[in-house]
């Protein structure tokens, strides 16, 4: 199901890293993950077809963390020999699946531009259908597409499995007292033991590559871009993101400002006098609120709100802890796009409030249940 996702995305050239895509996506992950529509199995499932119901409706936002049709699949065990760890970690081969196919296809493109014969030869019976697509696919920017797109519906599961295997569950006596650790998922193995070490460091080698380094990418153009304008310094300008990191970029914050003029405000025109000198001098003053506005961080800030929302639901001691600091959370979301208007696009400014109001309103209708 991974591989035909994938191929359909490639196929059909989605883009789900800009505009609401990326608002929905964000969403459903996040939906799916670190909140819960059914107030932890609190609310009654009612008849079958409104549990069915509700089951769809996770598997709809489900699927943008690669999972598909899990709540609708009978229970199954895959193998009676694993413990519940090592399923857990299995997560990470289903994160790794569509990156490596687009590295896979990545490579094939490249073989087949340069004539490699034993490619020619494998896709003779489709290059025809291939040179027709040629001509109106630009195909290396397809790959950076798919690869900016799976990269970000990998980053979640990757940042997911990692927690879950790093989550410690206090062991209480009779009397209450804590009397040590043990891994959540599996109750008989003491927390940080030899047992659970090598999960313990796969689990934080993902977390300093796979999640880490992501966000870092794409703040780092606009620390470098602000020590330029407030420094000139000549060896900033050295350390700027190469021509192939920047195509990587643009796909990611094209739909965000970039510290040149591209948006103007929607109820600016009505203020503007009938006079050429009233439009001129309105103009001016839009344009020196704008002009230097650099929120291209703002796409890298989304991947630390996922980091953010997994470690809360994650190492929260109580389920009322976990609620509070996930309304925090929400809250600063919310005035940091209503203040700073990071997107090009009013209205994508605007879907992105609306988005976190309502993860605000469930997270409050969670606390009310609890």
């Amino acid at each position: 199901l991974v591989t035909v996702f994938f191929l359909l995305l490639v196929i059909l050239n989605v883009s789900i890293t800009s505009g609401p895509a990326n608002s929905y996506v964000f969403f459903a992950q996040v939906i799916s993950t670190s909140f819960n529509i059914n107030g932890y199995g609190l609310l009654p499932s009612g008849s079958h077809s409104f549990k069915f119901l509700q089951d769809t409706s996770v598997t709809v936002y489900d699927i943008w963390n690669l999972n598909f049709f899990r709540p609708l699949l009978p229970a199954y065990c895959l193998n009676e020999s694993l413990n519940s760890l090592q399923l857990l970690s299995l997560g990470y081969v289903t994160a790794l699946v569509p990156i490596f196919l687009i590295l896979l296809l990545y490579l094939v493109i490249a073989l087949y531009d340069k004539g490699f014969k034993p490619v020619f030869f494998v896709c003779r019976p489709i290059v025809t259908c291939f040179a027709k697509v040629r001509r109106t696919w630009n195909v290396k920017r397809s790959v950076i597409h798919a690869f900016a797109s799976f990269l970000v519906l990998s980053y979640t599961k990757f940042a997911l499995v990692s927690f879950l295997l790093l989550q410690p569950k206090p062991l209480m006596n009779h009397e209450g007292k804590s009397v040590g650790l043990v891994v959540y998922y599996y109750g008989s193995m003491e927390y940080f033991s030899s047992h659970h070490a090598p999960y313990v460091a796969i689990s934080l080698l993902v977390l300093l590559t796979f999640v880490a380094v992501p966000p870092i990418i794409l703040i780092y153009p606009s620390i470098v871009s602000l020590l330029v304008k407030y420094t000139n310094s000549q060896f900033f300008e050295t350390i700027a993101p190469g021509r192939r990191l920047q195509h990587f970029l643009d796909v990611m914050q094209s739909c965000y400002r970039d510290g040149t003029m591209h948006t103007v405000e929607a109820h600016a025109s009505s203020e503007l006098s009938d006079t050429g000198e009233g439009r001129m001098d309105s103009n001016v003053d839009i344009q020196s609120r704008h002009t230097f506005s650099d929120y291209r961080w703002f796409s890298g800030l989304y991947f630390i709100f996922r980091i953010f929302f997994l470690a809360v639901v994650v190492m929260s001691p109580t389920w009322f802890f976990q609620f509070v600091i996930q309304q925090f959370l929400c809250i600063a979301a919310f005035l940091c796009f209503a203040m700073f208007r990071p997107y090009k696009n009013n209205a994508y400014n605007v879907l992105d409030c609306v988005m976190f109001s309502i993860l605000a309103c469930i997270n409050v209708l969670n606390i009310y249940i609890y």
